[in-house]
């Protein structure tokens, strides 16, 4: 079925859908955290696919070498062409604002979550042999990330990936997927994820540019979380500072983790565009 590692089957026989892992590559207590988290926001009203515990009971099992989840297959329309559907993006803003209240709840069950907001970028020389003007654009956001509140009602456990591939349309309502990159941060950076993706790709634009079109989007997807959850006008504020930041992280991040071979003539096009965006401020 594919994933960023093509990792990702599915088994028709037994309707399940099964994610592999390399063990060398991957701590099996953070699956089953996955796993966890998932089973609680199922509980707690949050459409997301069952995970499948093995007959041993696990929700991660060990095959050879590999780590192994299941869950559930779930059928359903990507989430795609909301351009003239503000109600379809004030759901999908209810959907991430459900998430959030959850997280907000179980605070004392999230809070010990050892991933936080850095956790995919700490380890890394991000910026080796990148332009020097980037650079330090980096760096002033590292600054200031270092320096905004982290208390319990603007920081805890976010789903950090939540973008239309990974929302799927299943008899009217949304199903949440991939939990995989669950950490500590503000919930504002994760709300503007799915603000970013849906306006800086212009297949969900319908032609328009990109400014224009975050003008329409982002205060229906907002309106949609607010009915789930709280958010000041303060940290509404934050919103724009976190799709600059998301811009640049993209960047960088695809930078790092591309191999030779899927740097596509495409993809390179890509990159050099985010690369003027992030220059031009855009």
């Amino acid at each position: 079925m594919g994933g960023f590692h093509n990792n990702v089957f599915l088994s028709r026989q037994n309707d399940i859908v099964l994610k592999f892992f390399k063990k060398d590559s991957e701590d099996v207590d953070a699956l089953r955290r996955q796993a966890h988290v998932m089973e609680i926001v199922r509980e707690e009203g949050v459409r997301t696919p069952k995970p499948i515990r093995s007959m041993n009971g696990m929700t991660v099992e060990t095959v050879e070498h590999l780590y192994v989840m299941a869950t559930e297959f779930v059928l359903g329309e990507p989430l795609e062409g909301f351009e003239q559907k503000p109600l379809q993006i004030q759901q999908f803003g209810r959907v991430l604002g459900r998430l959030h209240e959850i997280a907000k709840r179980h605070t004392k069950v999230f809070q010990s979550y050892p991933l936080a907001w850095d956790h995919d970028i700490s380890h890394r020389q991000f910026t080796i042999g990148i332009d020097q003007e980037i650079q330090q654009k980096w760096q002033s956001y590292m600054e200031k990330l270092q320096n905004l509140p982290k208390d319990a009602t603007v920081y805890g456990l976010v789903h950090h990936d939540l973008h239309h591939e990974n929302v799927l349309i299943c008899d009217g309502g949304m199903t949440v997927l991939d939990f995989g990159d669950l950490r500590l941060s503000w919930f504002a950076y994760d709300v503007a994820i799915p603000i970013y993706h849906a306006t800086e790709q212009g297949q969900f634009r319908g032609g328009i540019d990109a400014s224009t079109y975050r003008q329409f989007f982002k205060p229906h997807f907002i309106k949609g979380y607010r009915m789930e959850t709280h958010m000041s006008e303060d940290v509404e504020q934050w919103i724009d500072f976190f799709l600059s930041y998301r811009r640049i992280y993209s960047y960088l991040y695809f930078y790092d983790v591309l191999t030779p071979e899927q740097l596509t003539p495409s993809t390179k096009q890509a990159l050099a565009k985010m690369k003027e965006n992030i220059l031009n401020q855009e």
